[in-house]
């Protein structure tokens, strides 16, 4: 999917992603199991509508519900962690640098 230019359909595949995990995480939390994750659906949502995505979602309330924590750091900081990532940049990753702005607005 990260080699295709529809927006939409990435974003639906991240979102069905999300909601097999949100059944692991529900799971493990009914156990008494905390639950730490790196990306949920606020992220998902704001990274593809700064993208341009313009689908209408309304979460279902049964969702388990994060405490949510946003990074904040200089840019040379933010520049430096994402390159000692082992992983290469996709073509949305090098998208998504273009408008860091409007992910944090979304």
């Amino acid at each position: 999917m990260d080699g295709r230019t529809n927006v939409e359909a990435r974003m639906c595949l991240y979102l069905s992603a999300l909601f097999t995990a949100a059944e692991q995480i529900q799971r493990h939390l009914d156990a008494g199991v905390p639950v730490v994750v790196e990306s949920y659906f606020a992220r998902c949502l704001a990274t593809h509508r700064a993208l341009g995505a313009r689908l209408g979602i309304t979460l279902p309330s049964r969702l388990p519900k994060p405490v949510t924590y946003h990074l904040v750091c200089d840019d040379d900081e933010r520049q430096r962690r994402l390159g000692g990532r082992n992983k290469p940049a996709s073509r949305w990753d090098s998208l998504i640098e273009t408008v860091p702005d409007r992910v944090t607005d979304a």
